[in-house]
Protein backbone atom coordinates (compact mmCIF):
# COMPACT_ATOMS: atom_id res chain seq x y z
CA UNK A 1 0.00 0.00 0.00
CA UNK A 2 1.66 3.37 -0.73
CA UNK A 3 1.74 6.00 1.58
CA UNK A 4 -0.58 9.09 1.43
CA UNK A 5 0.12 13.32 1.89
CA UNK A 6 -2.74 13.26 3.51
CA UNK A 7 -1.52 11.70 6.80
CA UNK A 8 1.68 13.23 6.31
CA UNK A 9 0.20 16.62 6.37
CA UNK A 10 -1.23 15.44 9.55
CA UNK A 11 1.50 13.59 11.39
CA UNK A 12 3.97 17.12 10.07
CA UNK A 13 1.15 19.19 11.98
CA UNK A 14 1.29 17.29 14.88
CA UNK A 15 5.13 16.71 14.92
CA UNK A 16 5.98 20.51 14.08
CA UNK A 17 3.28 22.45 16.03
CA UNK A 18 4.51 22.50 19.38
CA UNK A 19 7.64 24.64 18.38
CA UNK A 20 4.81 27.19 17.71
CA UNK A 21 2.60 26.99 20.51
CA UNK A 22 4.04 30.13 22.26
CA UNK A 23 3.84 32.61 19.02
CA UNK A 24 0.62 31.51 17.63
CA UNK A 25 -2.32 32.68 19.39
CA UNK A 26 -3.92 29.64 19.18
CA UNK A 27 -3.02 26.10 18.01
CA UNK A 28 -6.15 26.39 15.39
CA UNK A 29 -3.61 28.96 13.82
CA UNK A 30 -1.43 25.76 12.61
CA UNK A 31 -3.30 24.23 9.32
CA UNK A 32 -2.61 21.14 7.73
CA UNK A 33 -4.00 22.40 4.65
CA UNK A 34 -4.38 26.25 2.82
CA UNK A 35 -7.18 27.88 4.43
CA UNK A 36 -9.55 30.24 2.35
CA UNK A 37 -8.81 33.00 5.01
CA UNK A 38 -6.83 33.53 8.18
CA UNK A 39 -10.01 35.40 9.63
CA UNK A 40 -7.13 38.53 10.62
CA UNK A 41 -4.91 36.45 12.34
CA UNK A 42 -1.35 36.71 13.09
CA UNK A 43 1.00 34.64 12.77
CA UNK A 44 -0.71 31.42 11.18
CA UNK A 45 1.30 28.67 9.63
CA UNK A 46 -0.17 25.93 6.77
CA UNK A 47 0.95 22.83 5.13
CA UNK A 48 0.72 22.19 1.36
CA UNK A 49 1.19 19.57 -0.53
CA UNK A 50 3.94 20.19 -3.25
CA UNK A 51 4.26 16.53 -5.32
CA UNK A 52 5.43 13.53 -5.02
CA UNK A 53 7.49 10.58 -6.25
CA UNK A 54 7.68 7.11 -6.54
CA UNK A 55 10.53 5.74 -7.01
CA UNK A 56 10.67 1.48 -8.45
CA UNK A 57 12.04 -0.34 -5.90
CA UNK A 58 11.53 -4.43 -5.13
CA UNK A 59 9.52 -5.66 -2.16
CA UNK A 60 8.63 -2.39 -0.98
CA UNK A 61 7.29 1.08 -1.70
CA UNK A 62 9.16 3.97 -1.90
CA UNK A 63 7.06 7.60 -1.37
CA UNK A 64 9.23 10.58 -1.12
CA UNK A 65 6.55 13.59 -0.60
CA UNK A 66 7.22 17.30 -0.93
CA UNK A 67 5.24 19.52 1.64
CA UNK A 68 5.08 23.65 1.90
CA UNK A 69 5.13 24.95 5.15
CA UNK A 70 3.66 28.19 4.98
CA UNK A 71 4.85 30.86 7.74
CA UNK A 72 2.82 34.23 7.81
CA UNK A 73 2.43 37.26 9.83
CA UNK A 74 0.49 40.23 9.34
CA UNK A 75 3.16 42.79 7.96
CA UNK A 76 1.69 45.51 10.28
CA UNK A 77 -1.50 45.59 12.50
CA UNK A 78 -4.11 47.88 12.04
CA UNK A 79 -4.40 48.84 16.01
CA UNK A 80 -0.53 50.00 15.80
CA UNK A 81 0.69 46.80 18.33
CA UNK A 82 3.40 46.47 15.92
CA UNK A 83 5.23 47.40 13.52
CA UNK A 84 6.83 46.27 10.18
CA UNK A 85 10.27 45.12 11.97
CA UNK A 86 8.40 43.27 14.80
CA UNK A 87 6.97 41.62 12.07
CA UNK A 88 10.06 40.72 10.49
CA UNK A 89 11.47 39.87 13.58
CA UNK A 90 8.71 37.39 13.85
CA UNK A 91 9.07 35.94 10.66
CA UNK A 92 12.47 34.70 10.81
CA UNK A 93 11.72 33.75 14.88
CA UNK A 94 8.94 31.15 12.91
CA UNK A 95 11.36 30.03 10.47
CA UNK A 96 13.96 29.08 13.07
CA UNK A 97 11.83 27.46 14.62
CA UNK A 98 10.58 25.45 12.09
CA UNK A 99 14.79 24.28 11.24
CA UNK A 100 15.36 23.29 14.68
CA UNK A 101 12.28 20.99 15.02
CA UNK A 102 13.13 19.86 11.26
CA UNK A 103 16.27 18.87 12.62
CA UNK A 104 14.84 16.91 15.85
CA UNK A 105 12.57 15.16 14.19
CA UNK A 106 14.50 14.19 10.86
CA UNK A 107 13.63 10.52 11.53
CA UNK A 108 9.79 9.24 13.37
CA UNK A 109 9.20 6.08 13.60
CA UNK A 110 5.95 4.66 12.05
CA UNK A 111 5.59 8.52 10.23
CA UNK A 112 8.98 8.77 8.10
CA UNK A 113 12.05 7.82 7.87
CA UNK A 114 13.61 11.11 6.49
CA UNK A 115 12.51 14.57 6.93
CA UNK A 116 14.89 17.41 4.78
CA UNK A 117 14.98 20.85 3.65
CA UNK A 118 13.93 20.81 0.00
CA UNK A 119 15.76 23.90 -1.37
CA UNK A 120 16.16 27.32 -0.40
CA UNK A 121 12.66 29.25 1.49
CA UNK A 122 11.28 31.83 -0.59
CA UNK A 123 10.16 34.92 1.76
CA UNK A 124 8.13 38.07 0.01
CA UNK A 125 4.83 40.47 1.33
CA UNK A 126 1.97 38.74 -0.14
CA UNK A 127 -1.86 40.48 -0.16
CA UNK A 128 -4.04 38.24 1.69
CA UNK A 129 -8.10 39.49 2.06
CA UNK A 130 -7.40 43.15 2.29
CA UNK A 131 -4.00 42.64 4.29
CA UNK A 132 -0.44 42.72 3.78
CA UNK A 133 1.53 39.87 4.74
CA UNK A 134 4.72 38.57 4.92
CA UNK A 135 5.03 35.08 3.61
CA UNK A 136 7.81 32.22 4.02
CA UNK A 137 7.35 28.95 1.58
CA UNK A 138 9.85 26.25 3.16
CA UNK A 139 9.84 23.18 1.62
CA UNK A 140 10.43 19.83 3.18
CA UNK A 141 11.43 16.45 1.86
CA UNK A 142 9.63 13.26 3.31
CA UNK A 143 10.91 10.07 2.71
CA UNK A 144 8.22 7.23 3.49
CA UNK A 145 9.15 3.49 2.63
Amino acid sequence: MTANRKTLRADLKAELGPAFSDLLVSDDDFYKYEPSSYGGHSPVIFLASAGAEHPEVTKKINSEFFVEVHLLTLYKDKDGVYTEEQAADLLDDMEQRLSERVETKRVVANKWQKLSFEARSFAEPTPVGGELYLHEVVTLRASLY
